[in-house]
């Protein structure tokens, strides 16, 4: 009984080269029992800067996959600010899971998001699927780049331009500053 139970809640969903199975029903039921994004528990300024704008963040083409995948967009599972880009953007990486597996489209092997497995949805957003092996569990993985929109600015913006600037700052060779402070 449990076996047709599990059958009758899977259903297909195509994106793009992509097919998966879904179990919408646990999928829901997953999110439904979850409060809060991981952004909403944290008190740093990068998730703050992640929240007030998540409703713009996630283009309608995503939008409408979560949708079709039972995946709550603004309850993400992990979220992490990486860097600032050198147009001033700050880089963010996340994840979800729904229940189901990959029927086809490539999948990422490793933890790791990086390499011709994203596929990139718009100039600031970018997506890829995997799934842990012997798991009933998908991970969405997402990347996108927003403005900073705080009023208050996280002292780590400033460390970073600094730490660029001094990047970018004339070095000098220890001879010549031997030469320089007259020391042999």
């Amino acid at each position: 009984m449990r076996k047709n139970y599990l059958r009758m809640s899977m259903r297909k969903v195509k994106f793009r080269n992509w097919e998966f199975e879904v179990d919408l029903e646990l999928t829901r039921k997953s999110f439904a029992n979850k409060l809060n994004g991981s952004s909403d528990t944290c008190s740093c300024d990068y998730c703050k800067n992640f929240r007030e704008q998540r409703e713009s963040i996630f283009p309608k083409e995503i939008r409408i996959l979560f949708e079709d995948l039972g995946v709550n967009f603004r309850k993400e599972e992990y979220l992490c600010e990486i860097d600032q880009l050198e147009n001033g953007l700050l880089n963010y990486i996340g994840h979800f899971h729904f229940a189901g597996e990959i029927l086809s489209g490539k999948t990422f092997d490793s933890e790791e998001y990086s390499g011709p497995d994203k596929l990139i949805i718009s100039e600031n957003f970018s997506v890829c699927f995997g799934e842990k092996k012997g798991k009933q569990w998908v991970k969405v993985l997402f990347e996108t780049n927003i403005p900073w929109i705080l009023e208050e600015k996280e002292d780590l913006l400033d460390i970073r331009a600094a730490q660029k600037e001094e990047a970018n700052a004339p070095t000098i060779s220890l001879s010549e500053m031997k030469k320089e402070f007259g020391i042999q």
